[in-house]
């Protein structure tokens, strides 16, 4: 994982549900425990917190009002320097997509568990996709990271995500993070094609 990114200094968790918002934050605090934390419950508190120039933002969507790629869209110019992360009970793939394509850094499903959501944190973070605006001191977002190379050179090798788990010792379902990530860089929908694409434009081999 990518030191540099997985470690966010000033966090932000926003959800209109207390109950939910205060699970968020023992899972974010678990998660990065040398974080400064703040709290939004709605879009005018989460404004408030554009003065603490947060690194990462976790949230359900916050604007009812609007569709989840506009509310994606938004926030990405609200905030072009933080990774945006949503969790939420939002099933529709193409729609995740689409709000993956339009700003935010990754989606998770409240569905998962607490562990599931700090091992996803921990790896979009590490592996946000490129095309972001970057601060001056933040990772180039247009390279993989070193565990992102590391899953594109076993994916070369037709390895399945459970044997990449057992190779990398990481479970299943941080692979399935990463293997979205590198899939979103290279711009292409299939694993197959992510190989042949990385072949042709000499990604791999690495050597």
């Amino acid at each position: 994982m990518d030191s540099a990114r997985s470690s966010p200094k000033r966090i932000v968790v926003a959800d209109g549900q207390p109950i939910f918002r205060e699970a968020m934050l023992r899972i974010v605090r678990g998660t990065f425990p040398q974080a400064e934390l703040y709290v939004a419950s709605d879009l005018e508190s989460l404004m408030a917190r554009r003065e603490v120039d947060p690194e990462l933002i976790v949230l359900d969507f916050l604007c009812p009002d609007y569709d989840p790629v506009f509310s994606a869209r938004w926030l990405r110019g609200e905030f072009p320097y933080a990774s945006i992360i949503f969790v939420s009970s939002l099933d529709d793939r193409r729609m995740i997509g689409n709000v993956v394509a339009n700003g935010a850094d990754g989606h998770i499903g409240k569905s998962a568990t607490p562990e599931e959501i700090a091992e996803a944190l921990q790896a979009i973070v590490a592996g946000a996709p490129a095309g972001r605006p970057t601060a001056p001191s933040s990772r180039n977002r247009g390279e993989l990271t070193p565990r992102q190379r590391e899953i594109l050179d076993l994916m070369a090798e037709g390895r399945s995500n459970k044997e990449i788990g057992r190779a990398l010792n990481i479970s299943p379902f941080t692979v399935r993070i990463h293997v979205s990530a590198v899939l979103r860089f290279l711009e292409v929908e299939t694993r197959a094609a992510a190989v042949a694409k990385a072949i042709s434009t000499g990604l791999y081999p690495r050597f």
